[in-house]
Formats: C-alpha cells, structure tokens, sequence
C-alpha cells in the first residue's frame, strides 16, 4: 500500500497520524493474519521514517518498502536500528552492483532488483548468489 505523501525533512505529527490511521484502517478490515506492505515511494526522510516506523510496530507490517530514496541507503542503517519491520528496497536501483553494499551492511531485508534496471535475468541471478557469500 501506498503510505505518504511526501514529507519534509521534520514534519507535522499530524502527517505521521494520517500514515498511521490509514495502516491501523486496513489492518482492522483485512485482519491480523493478511500482509500489509507498506512502500514510502522514498518520499520521507530519515528523521521522520525513525518516527514513522516506531509508530507502525503495533500494526505488524509484513515490510515497509523504500523509506528514502537510493541515494541516501546510508539512512537506512539508522531507520533499522528504530524498527523490527523488515526493510524492502531496490527497485530504482540500477545495476548488480548497487545491491552490494547493502547486502554486505545487512540493514535490509529484502532486495527488489526491477530487471530492466538491474541488467536483466542473468544480472538479476547474480544477487542471491552475493546474499550467500555475505552470511
């Protein structure tokens, strides 16, 4: 599910309620047995997204996708010491090569390589070969 709208770098509480209710909504119809990922579109910045995913704890995402764009992965060390929920990225990155360092920090949890940005089928098998070297 889509999660916020784009956020500042300090914003509103009243923008983290709304994230939250909406989460809290959808958890509340589908029950606590359906997975919920939630995917941030990189819109929030590492000082909200630390507030944003104490906040959904109690409504046990199955991940959130994406809190800051790529180019700011080196955040997403900091937003995993503030959570449990696992962290999903990758799709807007391109190239194997951009998945390295992320996989060697261990912040993330699941990888989402887009193929076509990632040099395709062959390139894209080359990822979890990577993951298994590094545990």
């Amino acid at each position: 599910m889509n999660a916020s709208e784009e956020m500042n770098y300090i914003d509103s509480f009243s923008k983290v309620e709304a994230v939250i209710e909406r989460v809290a909504s959808i958890r509340e119809a589908v029950g606590k047995d359906f997975g919920i990922g939630v995917d941030f579109h990189g819109r929030i910045h590492k000082t909200m997204a630390k507030v944003i995913v104490k906040e959904l704890e109690p409504y046990r995402p199955m991940f959130i996708e994406e809190p800051v764009l790529p180019e700011n992965n080196e955040a997403l060390r900091e937003i995993a010491w503030h959570t449990t929920c696992p962290i999903a990225t990758g799709e807007r990155m391109y190239t194997r090569w951009g998945f390295k360092q992320l996989l060697q920090d261990g912040y993330v949890d699941i990888i989402q390589p887009d193929l076509s940005h990632t040099g395709g089928i062959l390139e894209g098998k080359k990822l979890p070969q990577w993951r298994k070297r590094m545990m």
